[in-house]
């Protein structure tokens, strides 16, 4: 999805962005980022888990922070930019698993997720046992 928006919410969302983390982002970038990661994911992630934490956690809070800001909430077509968001969330929901016998204190929601499919190396570096004591299923792709 390409998010059609105003220079003037571009402008606020860079400004935010520049202001919190050194740095101009825009709507898109961020969400084509989340869109890919969850792409990957859903066809089998292939890395290791500190990776596929990283990899989830730097786009999903990037996303995250923007979403719950007020200036940005004014805009109209942020209403569209938190739906492309949550669209995308539902499909990552469904391309991965939790278990809930591992307890993460954290308000990121995003966290304590597992791939359903992913590389040899990802599912080696976690260790069978791992896998079986709680309750995951990985299937093994590429």
């Amino acid at each position: 999805m390409n998010l059609e928006y105003s220079d003037n919410y571009a402008r606020a969302f860079a400004d935010l962005a520049e202001s919190q983390f050194k740095e101009r982002m825009f709507p898109n970038d961020l969400l084509d980022n989340w869109y890919s990661l969850v792409n990957v994911i859903q066809n089998g992630y292939n890395d290791v888990p500190p990776e596929f934490d990283n990899d989830v956690d730097s786009a999903r809070s990037y996303l995250d922070y923007f979403l719950n800001d007020e200036k940005l909430n004014s805009y109209p077509e942020h209403k569209l930019f938190s739906e492309y968001v949550l669209q995308t969330d539902k499909k990552f929901i469904e391309a991965t698993q939790t278990s809930h016998q591992i307890n993460i204190d954290s308000n990121k929601w995003w966290v304590n997720r597992f791939p359903r499919f992913a590389s040899r190396a990802y599912v080696d570096f976690l260790g069978q046992d791992f896998v079986t004591k709680h309750g995951l299923t990985i299937k093994v792709v590429g």
